[in-house]
């Protein structure tokens, strides 16, 4: 394919390697500029997924209830970041996480929040969490992707946790009661008991509202940012693991050009040959022409392990990355075959990863 050819593809045909910066409340203090820059080069990554807002705001959005990185003070991080990939041509995403708010949030609108039977509400390290059926979903969040693509037109969109509460909580609160009364003409369950017709109802009601947000927030970032400002969500790379979570695999296969998935963990007896097996079951889902990009984070979550193989893999580079505490591998889901491929890549930084597919 020539130069001119590859530049007239949709952004998400050209791009097979991706750098995700998962960045942390301080890091608008302690940003380096120059080091990122550097390594971006380094890793020859073609686009880069930064955090913009949600959970937590990234740059100084207009929006009263969105919360600002402690660390942010006057500074626009996400802005700064954008501005300096693209200056190095890579493609941008705006990385969302959206199914938690502050206090201050849930004392403001109280019924937006998941609730149990008895209107205790859930929560998590101090953030409440927000309803898939409530407006803070149809309403609030609609406004934060306009805002980021008035002020920073990326590429599209992806999401850490856009699922919101697991299938282990059935929501309570008024607008989870009203909606299933209105679409299956009854009260909710009252406990997770799958011999209860109306619980197995209740969880194919549920994967239903999940996909009526995407479908919802892929409407609002067309319609404002162009025919390609794709919302992405995020998946977990093991395809049996997002159903836990009430993600439809199967749906959003048939609605995706581009699948992102996030891998934080490693199985005890699987190695990167997991990798390959991922992939060939999401393009089972997907179709062999969708781009899946796999990320691995550097940062160490759970115990590091080696399949027998990789034991005695005395030289071999991702052996030598994972012993020496370099938990960051650009994997390759083929979407040829299925097969999977990692290269190490060396870096500072707590908090990032890199993606690759073909």
């Amino acid at each position: 394919m020539t130069e001119q050819q590859q530049t007239q593809l949709p952004w998400y045909r050209r791009a097979v390697r991706w750098g995700q910066t998962n960045l942390t409340e301080m890091d608008p203090v302690n940003w380096d500029k120059e080091f990122w820059k550097q390594y971006w080069k380094q890793t020859k990554v073609q686009g880069v997924i930064i955090n913009a807002g949600g959970i937590v705001a990234y740059y100084p959005s207009k929006l009263e209830m969105q919360y600002r990185a402690e660390g942010l003070g006057d500074r626009d991080l996400f802005g700064e970041f954008a501005e300096e990939a693209r200056q190095a041509g890579l493609l941008v995403l705006a990385r969302m996480d959206i199914n938690r708010a502050t206090k201050e949030f849930y004392d403001r609108h109280p019924d937006w929040f998941v609730v149990d039977a008895q209107g205790e509400p859930l929560t998590s390290n101090g953030r409440y969490f927000s309803c898939v059926n409530s407006p803070y979903y149809k309403e609030f969040i609609p406004e934060v992707l306009k805002e980021v693509i008035d002020k920073y037109r990326p590429e599209g969109f992806t999401d850490n946790s856009w699922t919101g509460a697991s299938r282990k909580v059935i929501c309570h609160c008024s607008y989870c009661k009203a909606k299933f009364k209105a679409d299956k003409g009854l009260d909710l369950p009252a406990a997770s008991d799958y011999n209860d017709p109306v619980y197995r109802q209740w969880i194919q009601w549920s994967y239903a509202c999940r996909i009526e947000n995407w479908d919802l927030f892929n409407e609002i970032t067309t319609r404002y940012g162009g025919p390609d400002c794709y919302w992405l969500g995020m998946f977990n790379a093991d395809p049996f693991r997002p159903h836990t979570n009430f993600c439809d695999l199967q749906e959003i296969g048939k609605r995706s050009k581009i699948m992102m998935c996030d891998h934080q963990s490693r199985e005890p007896r699987t190695g990167f040959e997991q990798n390959s097996l991922n992939g060939l079951l999401l393009h089972g889902l997907a179709g062999w022409d969708t781009v899946i990009p796999e990320s691995m984070s550097n940062y160490i979550r759970g115990v590091r392990h080696l399949s027998p193989g990789q034991q005695s893999g005395e030289g071999n580079p991702a052996v030598d990355a994972l012993r020496h505490g370099r938990w960051n591998l650009p994997l390759v889901p083929s979407r040829r075959s299925g097969s999977g491929g990692q290269a190490p890549i060396q870096q500072r930084s707590s908090g990032d990863a890199v993606a690759r597919a073909e």
